[in-house]
Parts: C-alpha cells; sequence; structure tokens
C-alpha cells in the first residue's frame, strides 16, 4: 500500500511542511501538513518508534481540513504540550512553526 508520508502526490496532496516534536531518540512525532488539490489545507500528527513507518497506516479520510490559523494554533499547543515552557525548547520551535506558518501563507 501507498504511504501518504512517502507519496503524498499519489494522494493529490503536496506536503506544506513537518514539525517533528520528537527527543529524536529511535522516534519520531509528526505534525505534517499538507495542501489538498482543491487548495484546501490538512494535517495529520503520527508518532512512533524507528520501526513502523511514519503514517503507514493514516488515509486522506484521516487527515484535518484547517485554516492557516487553525494549523498554528495546533502546532503552537502541540510544542506546549511537548516541550511546557522550557524557553529554549519554546524558541526552537517558535522559529520552525514561524517558517511552516510563512510557506502556507505565501
Amino acid at each position: 500500500m501507498t504511504n501518504i508520508y512517502y507519496n503524498p502526490e499519489e494522494f493529490l496532496l503536496a506536503e506544506v511542511g513537518q514539525i517533528d516534536f520528537s527527543d529524536g531518540c529511535y522516534r519520531f512525532d509528526f505534525t505534517v501538513v499538507w495542501k489538498r488539490e482543491d487548495g484546501k489545507f490538512v494535517y495529520a500528527d503520527d508518532a512512533g518508534c524507528s520501526c513502523p513507518a511514519p503514517f503507514e497506516a493514516t488515509t486522506p479520510a484521516d487527515l484535518t481540513v484547517a485554516t492557516p490559523t487553525e494549523i498554528q494554533a495546533h502546532l503552537e499547543q502541540r510544542a506546549k504540550d511537548a516541550y511546557g515552557d522550557h524557553s529554549e525548547q519554546g524558541d526552537r520551535w517558535a522559529m520552525q512553526i514561524a517558517n511552516l506558518m510563512g510557506r502556507l501563507v505565501s
């Protein structure tokens, strides 16, 4: 079966960007944002160890349709949930979120 993460074009999607909220120790914790062929933005979260492929069980029906504002709120909440108020990590995620948001609205 084709994987939405590795082959988004087969699902009429184009990746806008992604953020990995994991600590990088043989695991992933992604939020990925795609743009559909109809121009709407969708996103999904997936996490796991190094064994499964990211989003291997995800289908287009599992994606959340959202506005850029809703996506930004989701990303900021994920960063807060993952790292609380640690300023060093918070600054890192704020920069990544800003970069992804810039791609959404350009």
